[in-house]
Order: C-alpha cells, then sequence, then structure tokens
C-alpha cells in the first residue's frame, strides 16, 4: 500500500511539473531539463507499474488510446510532405506527447488524481502570492509572457471553483472550508487581472460556467441556490475587473468588445483558414506553418492539426474531443470534487490551447484531457462498444 502511495505520488508530481513546466521555468530554471524530468518522470512510474501492477483498461479508454495514437502518428507521418522538415528534436518532442498521453490513459489512477489535484492547488497559490506581493519579472527574449503566469492561476481559479461548487451542494458542508474556497477564488481572480491578458479570465470564466451549469442540470434540489450563487460570483468578478484590473488589461477587454474585426487573432485564422481550403485532405505537414504562412503558429490547435495534417487529423482530433465532453457529462453526476477539478483543469486548458500556445507544447493540454477521461466512469461509451462486440 505504501509502495502505491509512492507511486501515486510520483506520477502526480510528474504530471504536476507537464503541466506547469512554463511557469516552474519562470519561477525557477529556464531549461529543456524541466521538460525531461517531467516526461522521464512519468514515463519511469508507467513503466514501474506495468511490471508490478496487474492493469485493467475499459472500452472507453482503448479506444482514446487508439484515436490518439492514430492522430499523433499521422502528423508525424505528414513530416514526409513537409517542406520544413522538422528535426530530430522536434520529431522527438511530438513523439514524447503522444507517449506521455497513452501512459496517462493506460495507467493513471484515482489516487494520482488527489495528490495532483492538492498539488496544483499549492503551486497556483504559490504563483498567485509571488505576483500579487513582489510581482514576476518575465523575460520575452525566452518565450515568457503573461500567459506563463496566466495558466497556472486560472488553473487555480477553476479548481477553486469546484470546491466552492462541491462544498456548497454538500449535505455534509464545512462553514470554514466554504469559506476558504471563496477566499481562494478571489486570491486567484486579483491575480489573474493584476495580468495584462485576457485569455486566463476569460476562457476560466467559461470553464466555469460550462461545469457548474452541467452541476446544475445534474442535481434535483438546490438549482435556485446555486444559480444565485453564480450570478454573485460573476457579479463580483465583473466590479473586480472593472475597479482593479490593470489598464492594460482593461483596454484589452474594452478593445474586444467594441472592435473585435481588428483582434489580431481573427486576421491569423483567417488567413490560416485560406490555406487550409487549398489543401484540405493532406495539409503541409508537421512544423510547415512558419514556412508556408510566415507566422509562428495559429493560435489554434484545431487549426493547427488540420494546417498539418488536413480533414483526417482534424476528424481524430474532434473524436477524441467527442469523448472528453460525454466524459465530462457522465462524471459529473458522481459529484466527485477531485474527478470535477480535472475536468475543469483539462477544459480551460483546451480553451486556452484554441486561442494561444502551439502543438508543440500541446504535452500540457493533452496530458489533462487524457487523465481526466481516464478516471471518468463513461458508461455510455463502454455500453455502446460492448453493444458492438455482442452483435460481431
Amino acid at each position: 500500500m505504501k509502495i502505491n502511495s509512492f507511486l501515486s505520488f510520483m506520477f502526480a508530481t510528474a504530471i504536476l511539473i507537464l503541466i506547469n513546466t512554463p511557469s516552474i521555468k519562470v519561477i525557477f530554471i529556464s531549461s529543456e531539463l524541466v521538460n525531461i524530468l517531467g516526461i522521464g518522470l512519468l514515463l519511469f512510474v508507467a513503466y514501474i507499474r506495468v511490471l508490478f501492477t496487474k492493469i485493467r483498461v475499459s472500452n472507453h479508454i482503448l479506444l482514446s488510446v487508439s484515436i490518439i495514437s492514430l492522430l499523433w502518428v499521422l502528423l508525424l507521418l505528414s513530416a514526409i510532405w513537409s517542406p520544413s522538415s522538422p528535426s530530430f528534436k522536434e520529431l522527438f518532442q511530438y513523439l514524447a506527447i503522444m507517449l506521455v498521453s497513452i501512459a496517462t490513459l493506460l495507467l493513471a489512477t484515482k489516487n494520482d488524481v488527489r495528490y495532483y489535484v492538492i498539488l496544483q492547488l499549492v503551486w497556483s497559490l504559490f504563483i498567485a502570492i509571488l505576483q500579487l506581493t513582489v510581482g514576476i519579472q518575465l523575460n520575452r527574449d525566452l518565450g515568457q509572457h503573461y500567459l506563463t503566469i496566466g495558466f497556472p492561476l486560472g488553473i487555480g481559479f477553476v479548481i477553486s471553483s469546484g470546491l466552492l461548487i462541491d462544498k456548497i451542494n454538500n449535505i455534509q458542508r464545512n462553514i470554514s472550508s466554504t469559506t476558504l474556497s471563496i477566499g481562494l477564488l478571489f486570491i486567484f481572480l486579483l491575480a489573474l487581472i493584476d495580468l495584462s491578458g485576457r485569455s486566463p479570465v476569460i476562457m476560466s470564466v467559461l470553464t466555469i460556467f460550462y461545469f457548474w451549469f452541467l452541476y446544475i442540470l445534474s442535481i434535483k434540489g438546490k438549482k435556485i441556490k446555486n444559480l444565485f450563487i453564480f450570478g454573485m460570483v460573476l457579479l463580483f468578478g465583473f466590479y473586480a475587473v472593472t475597479s482593479f484590473a490593470s489598464e492594460s488589461l482593461y483596454s484589452r477587454f474594452l478593445r474586444l468588445i467594441n472592435n473585435f474585426d481588428s483582434e489580431p487573432r481573427w486576421e491569423i485564422y483567417s488567413n490560416t483558414l485560406k490555406f487550409v481550403k487549398e489543401s484540405p485532405l493532406y495539409g503541409y505537414g508537421l512544423n510547415s506553418y512558419n514556412s508556408i504562412v510566415g507566422g509562428n503558429y495559429p493560435h489554434n490547435i484545431f487549426l493547427e492539426v488540420t494546417f498539418y495534417s488536413g480533414i483526417l487529423g482534424l476528424v481524430f482530433l474532434m473524436l477524441f474531443m467527442l469523448i472528453f465532453i460525454n466524459s465530462t457529462v457522465h462524471s459529473i453526476k458522481e459529484k466527485n470534487f477531485f474527478s470535477m477539478a480535472v475536468g475543469m483543469i483539462a477544459l480551460y486548458s483546451f480553451f486556452i490551447w484554441n486561442v494561444s500556445y502551439s502543438l508543440s507544447s500541446s504535452y500540457i493540454v493533452f496530458v489533462s484531457l487524457c487523465l481526466f477521461i481516464k478516471i471518468s466512469k463513461n458508461k455510455s461509451i463502454n455500453g455502446y462498444l460492448e453493444q458492438i462486440k455482442i452483435s460481431s
């Protein structure tokens, strides 16, 4: 039992390092060794589990592994027709994403999730306190920007909201723990609006809305109470943004509302779609965006996958996301805080990767998605696959 607990803690630590690699580099050391440590530790613990643990895999996990494998194999094969052939280092980077995703799907456990959520909350709170007290200095030359810090703060924000949802609906709720969740929620919000970026605020609010809405639909009573508290949280958030947000953040919100067409992202998306329409079947090959379009990446994971591998790659990604969405609907009925917290982290990460970051750093979003899919009880997909087996 002690060995299993130790392995769970180490697996959770590996996930923490992988998901928070950018912010860890800001606080400690900006080195590729951080990436290697997270990937190496996760694969090492997974290997130990394969040797000494009996692995049981449900149908929906096998389906998820198949889809994610096909997606990354297709992306790697697309390097063959890419005008900018990826280097060995870049190919290894993409291969590592596939390996850690599969390892998480097959070998993560619910105990890992408990350790990870606690560790993640501690790390996010550490970042928030640093930002609100001394401020965190970022180095643009190293690729560090507001989202490097905003991402873990957003994770802390959604975890705190999940804790609040759990406490106000728990029969044995504790006033002190409810107060703690509200306090954490406000700390993370204040830290978020102290930055200049909109996406961590917007995407975390969208994540909270999605899961709280699902939660309200899944419960028999307390709907009015939940709607009221959710409305109060939104009102406070609006007040905080308009009253305490940095001038840069406030002006960017106004620009988004008053002049959406002038958004740089919109121009990038439109330009990328034009190229996708010219080669929809096969795409342009892995790492070809810069040489074809002239930019770094399209700031949208759907567009990037389609640009590299065509319609088939998009289909695989959409199928994988359908499994995730289906899992959120079923897992929310369990009323388990840790499960909901991981689901919120995964959805928030996915939202962020649709406005920023590239496919080369998508180990963060895929590990979080795979972790949630693994611990969720997807009865509908399992039942459907069982029916196919019986009929065949």
